[in-house]
């Protein structure tokens, strides 16, 4: 049996200084990396997605760099779930956005 009343504290000396300066940096940069993992991404994007998603919905075509994205929120759609967009899927829509703004512009 383990009793957690006798708790002893590691003395200072034992812990290497560069995780204590970790440790202070990481817990310094916390309330800006919970804000920026907060960003709701703006409207022309979210109406960029909801027009591929539709396109791709009603054809069942999409540019290929997208289309994995595509397909898991369709899954989504289709099952009835409220709609997540996984970390790689925004990655790839985002990069797929910008890249076609660029070509617009030329």
């Amino acid at each position: 049996m383990i009793r957690f009343d006798k708790v002893l504290m590691v003395p200072e000396w034992l812990i290497p200084r560069w995780w204590r300066i970790a440790y202070l940096i990481i817990d310094h940069l916390r309330e800006d990396l919970v804000a920026v993992a907060r960003v709701r991404p703006d409207a022309k994007f979210e109406a960029f997605v909801a027009e591929q998603l539709q396109t791709f919905t009603k054809e069942g075509t999409a540019p290929d760099a997208i289309l994995p994205a595509l397909l898991n929120l369709h899954d989504d759609l289709m099952a009835g779930r409220e709609l997540t967009m996984r970390a790689g899927d925004y990655i790839a829509l985002q990069g797929y956005f910008r890249s076609r703004g660029r070509t617009a512009k030329k």
